[in-house]
């Protein structure tokens, strides 16, 4: 294992000493072969809270868990479609790069653990360690059976002590040969592949040293893939037919020697994400998960370098920056900046001063994205520590330094920093931004042209519109007629009900039904359209595929599409007050009413003009109860009503929800007609008989409470870039008054309304997939395959309970049978999703009812308008707009890019969750300004003395720490355990306690929590009660 990369001969020899050291102290470890791979750490056992019960804390890396792992594991459980880690593979065999306490490792992966969440590497010293598919910075797929390795090992493997070879067949398949040979196999792979990697980083050290000049300075380029570094790095290497050959193909080896230079210097490369990529290598193509790399900016890596040299020369600028620091954070502190009378304290910040604070910022940066060994942590320590007024330096402490020194809001949310999911706004890439600004343009110019004039008859010859079809508009061009105008069919003035929250903007989706002259229903779920206008090479389009879907923050969103596009042209019910026609795409079926099958299904281009935007509290009034898990008098649902709101004077209420519903302003508030109440009634009718098909498959649902957070005003302003006083560069923001955040629980299974249209959704999807395999259009199938290996009484109590309760199953069983669940992917046939109940290998399930905040809907809405041409159209030559093998590369690469975004919005909720249980805690003698600074300590008398009711998700084998979810506040938890208390399995998997909060941690994204006098909470005892303010 290399901890550092090593560029001169004293380099190598301090590489070597600390080579020599390490084994010494793996040598020296107490352990078996196979024993768990522990870091070492210095950290030190903090206390428990400042009144008893005392509890056992230890950091967050000593953990068995990672400090994201209990949170990781709630996100999974609040969504069951997508288990575990989807989108990351591994198999026995792989070789992986992973990062563990910061520290880069290569692995040996060995299984997936039962869970499903982790899997199993050995090490080079054989070790074995878990990781988790977000710890993998680098991947070799299938290693052990590649052309490379056998080129690696051409005389193979020999066993100790025979000298006989290792049949690496064998070795696969064989468990019993695997836990013989194994160790010693893993030492060899490891060894000499990072011995030949790093023997190719050297050859070509040259080369690699002027990446940046080149890419950067010279190309102007903001970023590049690893494979596009790699093979230019070594094809100018080598020279004729090997120059050929490794700017094709370069090896493992070179990829890992590049990617391992790279990622060692962060100053210059930032990996943006290690992203799914096919790679072909000499064997058949592999999904492998390689970097793409952004260049840091030149003027910023200017100031960081000179801010780096300044720290370390202490240089007389540096000295005069900490004296100054020191003035402003204490007259901040003190309440006495803005009267105090030197103007000196109050002027913008020099360049220098800028640099310092860049530093900082960088630090955050390098933390928030899990960088090994951050290269700004001795010099931003040097800035942090001698003003002495934070404690040890992290997250949380460097950015309250730049909240006191008055350049980012005491909101400012770290998350957004994120490389995993760039974001609009942030400058973090200027072709970002660039892109950004030119879309909002093309956007406008869309907007000041005319919707298509639809109208009942076709208007136009059927020849003009299929050669129209044919013409490739530019990259620029919106399409200047629909394409599908003639295909479209006329719904009249069928009623569309598009049912969403009341502050929803862009609505992506609305349902009808249409009863016919022999008696028949159909159901329609109608969709918007922006595939009418967007061509799919379009510049927007080429942004949608890059963001992959709209990613929502507590304080703010960043739409797939431009804003003005989806809430002015595309969202349904743009014209309901004139009543002028809209484009939609219509997934029609006809249900069995005894079955649920499908027994006839339509896809067509539609138009559609009566549409009723409602909201789902008002529709919830008119529908029936009886199949939902709660009703609305129970607990639960009591629950769910209580919306927490928290202001900037730290002002807390509750109200019901039905309550601030009443006070809202809805879009429409009149009152709804018998004619509409009928067609709803009986579209959650034909939605139940569709449940209850799903239901008899094997459908799979559980009820947790789920937090939904969001700041008042929405959305907040972007601090701005290069940091600098926000009173001149911001003075709105430094004006702003703290942000209130209203917190309240998901009602999607204790809604009728929500139940239905989620419903109506699935059963759109299963008519995509239908249609679309009978016409073999290469569409993405949404898939998950059944579980392995899952013991036949957990399978009969999950069928027994979901029949019993409309597929609604008790948590924990639930969890029981996750350990056994594969994750959710895309293919491009149809197959089985196992929770959702979808068993139909002739028709499957494909996502296509959100376009307007996912790209992978608008694919499909391409494909379907080209089929749509195709069967129109048969003597015409009408391609698909996305042929087979292009969706196969976009598939895995969608899926992962789906899983990033899900993540960072967690960690982003996370974040502002954090934020209103430390705004509980504060005492009320702090100030405004003080009870928004991260740095001030909490008073948790108040909140510490609440009993919140708790569930336990996870049992920690040391017994110490649990994972718990904190049921009124839709929250997770690290439990912790009294000294004494909680030992010897005391609690189990669905134990339910009270439980008090006591510590928080910005900094790792977590909430501590205590059991309260070890009471468990009685069977069937009324929690609520309990924690009602």
């Amino acid at each position: 294992m290399n901890l550092h990369i090593a560029k001169t001969p004293e380099e190598v020899k301090r590489l070597q000493k600390q080579q020599q050291a390490l084994k010494q102290q793996q040598r020296s470890t107490p352990s078996q072969r196979g024993k768990r791979f522990q870091v070492a750490t210095t950290a030190q056992t903090k206390e428990g809270p400042p009144s008893p019960p005392q509890p056992i804390l230890r950091k967050a890396e000593e953990e068995d868990d990672d400090d994201t792992g209990m949170n990781a594991l709630a996100e999974q459980l609040l969504d069951p479609e997508d288990i575990a880690d989807a989108g990351r593979e591994f198999q026995l065999g792989d070789l992986v790069e992973i990062v563990k306490v910061k520290t880069p490792i290569l692995v040996l992966v060995l299984a997936r653990q039962k869970n499903g969440t982790r899997y199993e590497g050995m090490l080079s010293t054989g070790l074995t360690v878990d990781f988790r598919p977000s710890d993998v910075l680098f991947h070799v797929p299938d290693f052990l059976q590649s052309s490379e390795f056998k080129s690696l090992f051409a005389k193979g493997l020999l066993k100790s002590g025979s000298g006989e070879p290792v049949d690496m067949q064998q070795l696969i398949h064989n468990t019993e040969l695997q836990a013989e040979l194994l160790p010693q196999v893993a030492r060899r792979i490891i060894s000499t592949f990072d011995r030949m990697s790093l023997s190719r980083q050297w050859a070509a050290i040259l080369r690699l040293q002027h990446i940046y000049a080149e890419f950067h300075e010279k190309e102007q380029r903001e970023a590049a893939d690893l494979q596009e570094i790699t093979r230019r790095i070594y094809a100018s290497e080598e020279g004729g037919a090997k120059a050929a050959a490794a700017a094709a193909s370069p090896t493992y080896t070179e990829l890992y020697a590049v990617h391992r230079y790279l990622t060692r210097d962060p100053l210059h490369f930032i990996q943006e994400q290690c992203d799914a990529a096919t790679y072909e290598n000499g064997d058949d193509p592999k999904h492998v998960m390689m970097g793409q790399f952004r260049f840091r900016p030149a003027a910023e890596l200017r100031r960081i370098t000179e801010a780096i040299r300044m720290v370390n020369d202490r240089e007389p600028q540096f000295s005069e920056f900490i004296r100054r620091a020191h003035r402003i954070i204490d007259l901040r502190r003190s309440g006495m900046l803005d009267n105090h009378n030197s103007a000196h304290y109050k002027q913008p910040y020099s360049d220098t001063d800028m640099s310092f604070l860049e530093l900082v910022r960088a630090f955050i940066h390098a933390e928030v994205n899990n960088i090994p060994r951050n290269p700004f942590l001795y010099p931003t320590s040097e800035i942090i520590k001698p003003l002495r007024y934070y404690d040890d330096l992290d997250t949380d402490t460097a950015s309250a330094f730049l909240v006191d020194m008055g350049v980012w809001p005491a909101w400012e949310n770290v998350v957004t920093l994120s490389e995993a999911v760039p974001l609009v706004g942030h400058h973090q890439s200027a072709q970002l931004e660039n892109m950004s600004r030119r879309n909002e343009k093309l956007a406008q110019r869309l907007l000041s042209t005319p919707m298509f004039n639809y109208t009942s008859a076709t208007a136009s010859a059927a020849a003009p519109a299929a050669a129209a079809s044919t013409k490739t508009p530019g990259p620029e061009d919106f399409y200047t007629r629909d394409v599908v105008e003639e295909l479209r069919h006329d719904f009249g003035d069928l009623p569309v009900y598009t049912i969403d929250d009341s502050g929803a903007k862009e609505l992506d989706d609305g349902i009808s039904i249409e009863r016919t002259a022999d008696g028949h229903c159909w159901l329609h779920v109608h969709v918007a359209d922006p595939t009418a206008y967007i061509p799919p090479q379009h510049l927007i389009a080429r942004e949608a595929e890059r963001q992959g879907s709209t990613v929502y923050y507590p304080e703010r969103h960043y739409p797939m599409l431009p804003d003005a596009l989806s809430i002015q042209r595309f969202s349904l019910g743009v014209n309901r007050q004139t009543r002028a026609p809209q484009g939609v795409l219509t997934f029609s079926a006809r249900l069995n009413a005894r079955t649920g099958e499908l027994e006839d299904y339509r896809v067509r281009a539609g138009i559609i003009r009566n549409v009723h935007v409602l909201q789902y509290d008002k529709v919830d009034r008119i529908l029936d109860w009886s199949n939902i898990a709660r009703m609305k008098n129970d607990v639960i649902r009591r629950r769910m009503q209580r919306v927490w709101h928290i202001d900037g004077n730290r002002v807390l209420t509750t109200s019901s929800l039905d309550e601030a519903a009443a006070t809202a302003q809805h879009g429409e508030g009149a009152a709804m007609t018998p004619e509409m109440e009928r067609d709803l009634v009986e579209l959650q009718h034909w939605a139940n008989v569709h449940t209850k098909h799903r239901v008899k498959h094997g459908m799979l649902m559980f009820s947790l409470p789920a937090a939904s957070i969001h700041t008042e005003p929405f959305p907040l302003p972007i601090t701005q870039q290069p940091l600098q006083l926000l009173r001149y560069q911001q003075p709105e923001l430094a004006r702003m008054a703290p942000p209130s955040l209203v917190l309240q629980m998901e009602r999607a299974m204790h809604s009728p309304a929500r139940l239905m249209v989620a419903e109506l959704m699935v059963m759109a999807g299963r008519v995509c997939g239908a249609w679309s395999y009978e016409r073999h259009l290469p569409v993405h199938y949404r898939t998950q395959n059944a579980p392995v290996g899952l013991p036949n009484h957990i399978r009969e109590s999950l069928l027994e309970e979901s029949n019993r309760n409309y597929g609604l199953v008790d948590f924990m069983l639930f969890q029981q049978a996750r350990a056994y669940m594969v994750p959710a992917s895309q293919q491009m046939a149809p197959g089985i999703h196992w929770t959702m109940g979808i068993h139909d290998l002739h028709q499957g399930y494909v996502k296509c009812t959100s376009p307007l905040r996912r790209y992978t809907d608008m694919l499909v809405h391409w494909q379907i308008k080209s089929q749509l041409l195709r069967d129109a159209y048969p003597q015409e030559s009408h391609r698909h707009a996305f042929s087979l093998s292009q969706l196969a590369m976009l598939a895995h690469r969608m899926l992962v890019q789906e899983r990033d975004i899900r993540k960072e919005q967690d960690r982003a909720k996370r974040f502002w969750m954090i934020e209103f249980i430390e705004r509980m805690g504060r005492g009320p003698a702090q100030t405004n300004e003080a009870a928004f600074r991260p740095s001030m300590p909490l008073d948790w008398s108040t909140l510490g003395a609440r009993h919140w009711p708790a569930i336990i998700l996870k049992v920690s084998s040391t017994g110490a720490t649990h994972s718990a979810f904190i049921l009124d506040l839709g929250m997770p938890v690290r439990l912790v355990a009294e000294r004494g208390k909680l030992q010897n399995n005391a609690l189990k998997l669905g134990d339910k306690i009270f439980c008090r909060i006591f510590k928080t941690s910005r900094d790792k994204l977590l909430i501590w929590a205590v059991e309260a006098d070890g009471s468990a909470c009685e069977e069937g005892r009324d929690l609520d009660k309990l924690a009602v303010i």
